[in-house]
């Protein structure tokens, strides 16, 4: 058995790539795991490039790439969901500064409300448009219809 064998046997048996070995299987990538956030190792088997973390996280080219774009769209929810919260915070304060006739801190957060509200738009509307049609792989040539 080859040494990249019996250690991508070992990370699959003892769930500790780090003491099977798994940095002698590739080079360090600039990219990381979407699962983890470990580093990836790029591992070139003649035409066929796959990725493993240093954790043990294992990705064809297309499954870390479905994997980074879900990872992305899940963060960017996440940061709609913090901004509207922050837009209800500042709508509760408006209300309260107003009570107490502070007309020069409402209209801050007025303009704060504003701003946010916009820019809640753009990324609600960047979330909505597919980021790649699921059926074209990277690399691959557009079909003509």
């Amino acid at each position: 058995m080859s040494d990249q064998l019996g250690i991508e046997t070992r990370i699959a048996l003892e769930d500790n790539a780090l003491e099977a070995g798994v940095m002698k299987l590739g080079e360090l990538s600039p990219f990381t795991c979407p699962s983890c956030h470990g580093i990836l190792l790029q591992i070139q088997e003649g035409q066929i490039t796959r990725f493993r973390c240093h954790t043990g996280h294992a990705y064809s080219v297309s499954s870390l790439l479905e994997d980074v774009t879900e990872s992305v769209e899940q963060s960017l929810w996440s940061t709609v969901r913090a901004m509207d919260e922050l837009l209800l915070l500042l709508r509760h304060l408006d209300d309260q500064v107003r009570e107490h006739d502070d007309i020069a801190t409402a209209a801050r957060i007025e303009a704060q409300m504003r701003a946010l509200r916009e820019r809640t738009r753009l990324v609600r509307q960047g979330l909505l448009q597919p980021a790649m049609p699921s059926e074209e792989q990277p690399g691959a040539q557009p079909q003509a219809d």
